[in-house]
């Protein structure tokens, strides 16, 4: 699931978001990814990820790695 704007939202919508899978965090300048990352750190979660980049890194880490490469051509 993404969400939006979640900065604001995370707080109380942390119970959304599952503590035994690997979490993405990202947004355009890392500023709020970074706001997040330490949140969800000082919640409790391991498995939290900074993608930098903003959407063109996050593309690349979701998608296949065959179909990217196509798709990149």
């Amino acid at each position: 699931q993404v969400l939006e704007n979640p900065t604001d939202e995370i707080p109380d919508r942390i119970d959304e978001i599952p503590k035994d899978k690997l979490v993405g965090v990202f947004c355009s300048a890392g500023i709020r990814a970074t706001i997040v990352f330490t949140f969800l750190k000082s919640k409790g979660y391991e498995n939290v990820k900074i993608i930098l980049g903003g959407y063109p890194s996050l593309m690349q880490a979701i998608m296949p790695g065959k179909l990217y490469k196509k798709l990149k051509k």
